[in-house]
């Protein structure tokens, strides 16, 4: 089996938390070429469901792929290209951090700020409970109304918005989105 390095240019991660996106770039690896990627030995997909990933045409493989439940810590990230004659294997390693949590007027500041936020809405299962937590930036300082003040990476929210406009790395359509915070 070859080896292969990062090129210079390959996206540098030395940590995130899991639920987290982390986009994975490596260079001058065979062209067209059918990438398998794991993260701590579990496989992950990227933004392009139903199709295997691949080398672009200059040899260059560039993703951004969900980062997997695992335990705090240092895992592998490992690239496997399957070539005639050989593999290439380019490994490097990402630390895992545990929850990052926020107020959630930093985490949305700038749909705040440009008028798109209408509401963000988390459902929250803990020893106390459960319940459905709110924040609508109408109300932002206003004391009893606002209920959900901080978001922590991996919660799993609806944020609706009044036009399209991107966030963490992906589209928000007008209306109600389902996302995992990273």
């Amino acid at each position: 089996a070859g080896q292969a390095e990062p090129a210079d240019d390959a996206t540098e991660i030395s940590s995130i938390a899991a639920g987290g996106r982390l986009q994975v770039k490596s260079t001058n690896l065979p062209p067209h070429t059918k990438v398998s990627l794991f993260i701590g030995d579990i496989p992950v997909a990227g933004k392009v469901l139903g199709e295997d990933a691949a080398s672009d045409s200059s040899g260059t493989y560039n993703d951004s792929v969900l980062v997997p439940q695992l335990t705090i810590g240092t895992h592998t990230v490992e690239l496997d290209v399957d070539t005639v004659g050989s593999d290439v294997v380019v490994v490097t390693f990402v630390d895992i951090l545990d929850l990052i949590t926020r107020p959630t007027t930093d985490v949305f500041g700038d749909l705040i700020a440009s008028g798109q936020l209408e509401s963000v809405w988390r459902y929250q299962i803990d020893e106390t409970g459960s319940d459905w937590d709110s924040f609508d930036p109408e109300f932002v300082g206003q004391p009893g109304i606002n209920d959900l003040q901080l978001v922590s990476t991996r919660d799993i929210v609806w944020i609706r918005v009044n036009a399209n406009v991107m966030f963490q790395g992906s589209t928000l359509f007008a209306g109600w989105n389902l996302r995992t915070l990273e």
